[in-house]
């Protein structure tokens, strides 16, 4: 009260009637209101919420759950690394190993029945275009662990003068993390090129269904008669008090 009183000028001359003693006990019953209700919040959250387990990231996590998995039916690199790989992880792995193909595996994946194994890249691409919402937004999750890394590589003249600088920029990139950012531009690219396709052909396909369905007469259909009948109506009782008050009064005979 003294600082507020000395922003208007004006001083204290007595002390306040609140002893320390009750503000202390009221900012005390604050206190333990707000514990009180916080504790009863979060008691209340946590038990109407279920506990939802942390997202498998590494292949060992993923053999020790309860999960399914699988990979493409397709032969490949991927499946030449678990079948071939002298790892006891992944010979485990590959013992137990279901195959499908990209379509019914991406299904079983959005309904929690199997985790799906396939280049990360390509992961990433197919949850933008197929399992995300307008703000790119998806309920899937891709694991952090890479077990199977890939390099970039262009092809050049055996034996070309610049090869060897030419290796030293390409790894330079790699170690910045541009072929990773550049991949991901271009996955950004083609998602909104698939999207804005998508809805094109979505207004072309809604405009030809307006065009060839048959339409059903409303009261807004018609309310052109009916706006042109009470027009006509209001003209006529115009007419009619104009020649009331205009035309001269004869009296019988």
């Amino acid at each position: 009260m003294s600082i507020v009183a000395s922003f208007f000028s004006q001083s204290l001359y007595q002390y306040l009637w609140l002893s320390a003693g009750r503000v202390f006990l009221g900012f005390w019953l604050l206190y333990a209101f707000l514990v009180t209700t916080h504790y009863k919040t979060s008691l209340t959250s946590n038990l109407a919420v279920p506990f939802i387990p942390p997202p498998l990231s590494t292949l060992e996590q993923l053999l020790g759950s309860n999960l399914k998995y699988g990979m493409n039916e397709v032969q490949g690199a991927q499946q030449q690394l678990f079948s071939t790989s002298p790892i006891a992880l992944y010979q485990r792995l590959w013992r137990d190993m279901q195959f499908d193909n990209e379509e019914n595996s991406m299904r079983m994946v959005v309904e929690g029945t199997i985790s799906y194994i396939n280049y990360r890249i390509f992961l990433m691409l197919q949850m933008m275009i197929h399992n995300s919402n307008p703000r790119r937004k998806t309920d899937l999750y891709v694991a952090k662990e890479q077990f199977f890394p890939t390099g970039s590589a262009w092809y050049l003249p055996k034996g070309a003068p610049y090869l060897k600088n030419f290796n030293v920029v390409m790894w330079r990139c790699v170690e910045a993390g541009l072929i990773n950012k550049w991949l991901y531009d271009l996955s950004t690219v083609y998602v909104k090129e698939y999207q804005d396709q998508k809805s094109s052909q979505k207004q072309e396909d809604t405009a030809v269904e307006k065009d060839t369905r048959l339409v059903v007469f409303t009261l807004n259909h018609l309310q052109g008669a009916f706006f042109l009948f009470f027009l006509g109506h209001g003209c006529g009782l115009l007419l009619l008090f104009l020649e009331l008050l205009l035309s001269p009064h004869t009296s019988s005979p």
